[in-house]
């Protein structure tokens, strides 16, 4: 958690972006500062709705049944039930909709700020520099803008309705989270405290990212081991190797590849 935190607060794309699309200095630290509270509840809010939903489930019998919060281990799976059935069962029906409705507010404006964070991403970062341009046209920008939000769409769609998530959504948003933000902070961190730092190294370390798919294969890997391993492996531990496998490849890369310096020549004095 700690480490996952840490990272995205440094190089999530939809974070970030507010940064480095500001005019000034000044202007980054109000934005920031201004938009701290709806940072904090952001966080705060589900966390006090999830303290809820579990002393309300604990007060009633037949719900504490259901929620395995009298011992019952089978039933913990159906955690993720707990809040939508509190909210479902303390809130009002008008008050309901006018919730439902500003949650579904809120879904479409934080995802429609994530495809255009990455769709710009993708144009500036992987379309630009394979098209051998230090940065696209205005036009161009925009046009590639389009036809990558359209075909991240189709992925998002396609993953939504064939993917089944773990019990634990939490876990999953955890693990695919690591897939970015472990090899980003990597290569940010030590490409600006590290002077041996090379491309070469800050392109392994952000590859080595896509070792953290494997926390959604937990079991698959659990039943692969013997059972003094498989105790140890989860899906932290998985995404806590795979910050290290991260540095060690950035490192690793970047003393054997370094990047080239040339050293501009002295006018000879005249």
């Amino acid at each position: 958690m700690v480490c996952l935190t840490f990272a995205a607060s440094l190089c999530w794309a939809p974070e970030v972006t507010r940064a480095l699309t500001t005019k000034d200095e000044r202007t980054t630290r109000q934005t920031f500062f201004l938009g701290a509270p709806g940072f904090f509840a952001r966080f705060a809010i589900p966390a006090l709705w999830g303290i809820t939903a579990f002393v309300y489930m604990q007060q009633h019998p037949e719900l504490s049944r259901y929620f395995g919060l009298d011992g019952n281990t089978v039933a913990v799976g159906h955690s993720s039930q707990a809040m939508p059935l509190l909210i479902g069962k303390i809130v009002p029906s008008g008050l309901l909709g006018l919730l439902v409705a500003g949650l579904m507010a809120a879904f479409m404006s934080t995802h429609d700020s994530y495809l255009l964070a990455w769709a710009s991403i993708t144009s500036q970062d992987i379309i630009a520099p394979i098209k051998g341009v230090e940065k696209l046209s205005d036009r161009d920008s925009i046009r590639y803008t389009r036809v990558t939000v359209i075909l991240i769409g189709v992925f998002l769609l396609i993953w939504g309705i064939w993917y089944e998530l773990p019990e634990s959504v939490w876990t999953y948003m955890g693990v695919t989270g690591t897939v970015y933000v472990s090899g980003s902070a990597t290569a940010l961190i030590g490409g600006m405290y590290w002077k041996r730092a090379s491309s070469t190294g800050a392109i392994w370390g952000m590859c080595g990212g896509l070792f953290a798919i494997a926390g959604l294969f937990v079991e698959s890997l659990q039943s692969i081991v013997g059972e003094s391993i498989a105790a140890m492996i989860s899906a932290e531990s998985v995404a806590l190797a795979v910050y290290g496998l991260c540095i060690m490849l950035f490192v690793a890369g970047s003393l054997i590849f370094p990047d080239s310096t040339s050293i501009p020549e002295k006018e000879p004095a005249s």
